[in-house]
């Protein structure tokens, strides 16, 4: 898959990708193989609008991931994000048509603009804010009670993971059943188990 299916074009699925990018640190960036590392770096650039080869190392990308992670945290507390840029980067900003096609043909739709730098680290913060200021009133908090990970919500999710939404349900099917329902349960899947790793008989 390539990074603008992975990473996206339109600021909602920008948004997704940045608040699964936050949780980066260093101890991850090592756990990841060659192949997974490439990838990464080619997801961060395109992110950025920037060249792969013009990224510092992954562990000091990761390092600025929780910054932005704090970030959002203060803005989920109805306070303000403020993120210094480097004195020596040099920023520009671009307005550029936005073109519609309709029926076969190219109107002007309006105008659109974005920031651009020649310093990585304050080419990806601009772009997250970017896509925090268009989509993030989408941003929620899983509500597993031991996740706590930020994401962005589709429609009315409440969870970050299809895993994260069924751990949630195995425990409250769990909280609904009595001691002795849970203990009989476990039986009936030892039995089970025994069954299908030495065949029939009776347990």
């Amino acid at each position: 898959m390539r990074s603008d299916n992975r990473v996206g074009s339109d600021n909602r699925k920008r948004l997704s990708w940045l608040l699964e990018f936050v949780y980066l640190s260093p101890e991850k960036v090592a756990e990841l193989s060659a192949t997974e590392q490439k990838q990464l770096r080619f997801d961060l650039a395109f992110f950025a609008s920037r060249k792969p080869w013009e990224l510092p190392p992954l562990e000091e990308i990761a390092i600025f991931a929780s910054e932005i992670r704090s970030g959002i945290e203060q803005l989920r507390r109805t306070t303000r994000w403020v993120f210094k840029l480097p004195k020596d980067s040099i920023v520009e900003r671009t307005i550029e048509p936005r073109p519609r096609r309709r029926a076969g043909r190219t109107t002007l739709a309006g105008f659109q603009s974005f920031y651009t730098s020649d310093d990585f680290r304050t080419s990806f913060l601009l772009c997250a804010a970017d896509a925090v200021e268009a989509e993030g009133t989408r941003i929620r908090v899983c509500a597993q009670k031991d996740c706590g990970r930020v994401f962005a919500r589709h429609r009315l999710a409440k969870y970050c993971s299809s895993r994260c939404s069924q751990k949630e349900r195995d425990y409250r099917f769990r909280k609904r059943l009595t001691k002795t329902e849970r203990s009989e349960r476990r039986h009936r899947y030892y039995k089970k188990r025994m069954c299908c790793n030495f065949g029939g008989g009776s347990w």
